[in-house]
């Protein structure tokens, strides 16, 4: 269960990060916010067993 929904919040928020990135003026980083958290989320998801799913 933890595993599906950390999935779904990585796919999420690689879709936020692609449209912050296109959409963004010069020298606007908030996009780093949500890069740091799909680190986050990745690394959650290494740390699971494959059988939480």
């Amino acid at each position: 269960m933890l595993r599906k929904t950390l999935q779904r919040r990585f796919e999420h928020l690689m879709t936020v990060l692609a449209e912050q990135v296109e959409s963004l003026p010069v020298e606007n980083e908030s996009w780093l916010e949500t890069e740091r958290e799909i680190t986050a989320v990745e690394r959650a998801l290494q740390r699971l067993p494959l059988c939480d799913a």
